[in-house]
Order: structure tokens, then C-alpha cells, then sequence
């Protein structure tokens, strides 16, 4: 069993409020262990690592010298799409990482368009062969 994109990015921000320093230290709010904040944080999660005895993959996820790695591990691969409105396509500005359209095409999961706060139904999306 594989977490999904969903999934490990609420694990990067528990790290990042809980844990910003490494995730062996205690939390800032004075969690036991980070099972402890998972359940507080996210039950449906906190359930999900239980049922598949997903520990310690998510100590690896959560650990900033292991993410890379656990992510090409433990993440399972979402398809990547150019996602089009009104003839221009969706992009990450390169200067400022703010979100614009133009006539440029980049790729970006539906997980990623999501979290930017856009619905994917919005859009045309052209997937890579």
C-alpha cells in the first residue's frame, strides 16, 4: 500500500508545524510521539498508517534528509497533465512561484492543482503520453 499525493503532503505539514526542526525533537505542542500528533492532526490519516502498518514510512516521509527518497518509494506516482482554460495554459511563474496562465506548457498533477485552490473540472487537461 502506497500513500497518495494527499497524503504526503498533510505529512510535510505536520513535519513543518510540529517538527520544523527534525522529527526526533519533541513537537511544539508537546506531542509525545509523532502517532500522537497524526492523530490529533489527521484521524482519516492517522487510520489509513495504522490499518497498513505504514509507521515507519512515515517517519521517512516526515524526515527532511529521507523525503526525496521515500517519496520515489512509498508515494504512488500520479499522471501529470497540461491543464488549458480560455486558450492559455496554466504555469508556475519562475520569478515570484505564483500561479499565471499563459501560452507556455508545464505539467502539474491534479493533487498539485488542488492545493493551488483550482478545481481540475475547470479545465481542459491534456495527459502525457
Amino acid at each position: 500500500m502506497k500513500f497518495t499525493e494527499a497524503h504526503f503532503n498533510k505529512l510535510v505539514m505536520l513535519q513543518e508545524k510540529e517538527y520544523p526542526n527534525n522529527v526526533y525533537s519533541s513537537s511544539r505542542n508537546n506531542y509525545n510521539n509523532i502517532d500522537e500528533a497524526l492523530k490529533k492532526y489527521d484521524l482519516e490519516l492517522y487510520r489509513f498508517v495504522e490499518d497498513n502498518d505504514l509507521e515507519n514510512q512515515v517517519v521517512a516521509l516526515m524526515n527532511l534528509e529521507t523525503r526525496e527518497w521515500a517519496h520515489d518509494k512509498f508515494v504512488e506516482k500520479e499522471k501529470k497533465y497540461f491543464w488549458k482554460l480560455n486558450g492559455l495554459y496554466l504555469i508556475k511563474d519562475i520569478y515570484d512561484g505564483s500561479i499565471i496562465f499563459d501560452r507556455h506548457k508545464k505539467l502539474f498533477t491534479e493533487s498539485e492543482i488542488k492545493v493551488w485552490g483550482y478545481n481540475p473540472e475547470m479545465f481542459d487537461r491534456e495527459e502525457v503520453q
